[in-house]
């Protein structure tokens, strides 16, 4: 079974918090800023990466998602504080290699990159697709 993150992505510091899980944490942050994730998070703007957690499986993943969807907002802003209390962008696309070693921006801006979380990997990069094969490591 493959693995899965949960993520929380804000508006802007203490901003709108909005809870998700995917198996491939850059593609669906990629999504959520060009707003195609979801209509909450297009809605109110909440494309910044504040906080993620890998898991195993997607299982467990999909499991601390719905936990966590239940929680009262200020444990939310605990979570997110307790590694990021400045609310810094995680998301860092500079960090999405193809396999001939050439960064993939995708047209974006540089974002400051959370040390604890770093995603590279190999691609299926063929003309008109953004679809990437990611692996997660940590630092």
């Amino acid at each position: 079974m493959r693995g899965g993150w949960v993520y929380l992505l804000a508006s802007r510091y203490r901003g709108t918090i909005y809870t998700g899980v995917t198996a491939d944490l850059a593609r669906r942050t990629y999504q959520h800023r060009m707003g195609k994730g979801s209509k909450f998070a297009a809605k109110y703007g909440a494309i910044r990466l504040v906080h993620a957690e890998h898991y195993p499986r997607i299982d467990e993943a999909i499991a601390r998602e719905k936990a966590i969807k239940k929680w009262l907002r200020a444990w939310k802003i605990e979570l997110i504080e307790k590694d990021n209390p400045d609310w810094i962008d995680r998301y860092d696309h500079s960090r999405f290699r193809g396999n001939d070693g050439q960064v993939r921006s995708w047209g974006l801006t540089p974002y400051q990159l959370a040390p604890s979380i770093i995603l590279c990997g190999s691609d299926s990069h063929t003309a008109g697709s953004n679809r990437r094969k990611l692996t997660p490591i940590r630092s």
